[in-house]
């Protein structure tokens, strides 16, 4: 499947979802390359207290697995990548 734009960018507000987060899935879908980016924000997360996991979520790593499986030909691999509970998404490389 061909994707209609080369990048995008998706901007995490208030915490770090994927699961349920719409403009990532269809950035994922659109996009060949997707790029995340998540601002601080002082004044959303002070006031929480330091339990709340919205607070936990965006200061402590996220582990996640990530499989790859493709085929090489010549300079180009094309395959799947398994993002844990994000799903599978298909990728393409070309050596540069």
């Amino acid at each position: 499947m061909e994707k209609q734009f080369d990048s995008g960018l998706v901007w995490f507000r208030r915490d770090l979802r994927v699961d349920d987060h719409a403009a990532l899935q269809l950035a994922l879908r659109l996009c060949r390359r997707v790029y995340c980016a998540f601002v601080f924000d002082r004044e959303i997360l002070d006031p929480l207290p330091r339990t709340d996991r919205r607070v936990n979520q965006v200061t402590k790593p996220m582990k996640i697995k990530v499989e790859f499986k493709g085929e090489v030909n010549g300079a180009e691999m094309s395959g799947k990548a398994k993002a844990g509970f994000m799903g599978s998404y298909p990728f393409t490389a070309t050596k540069a």
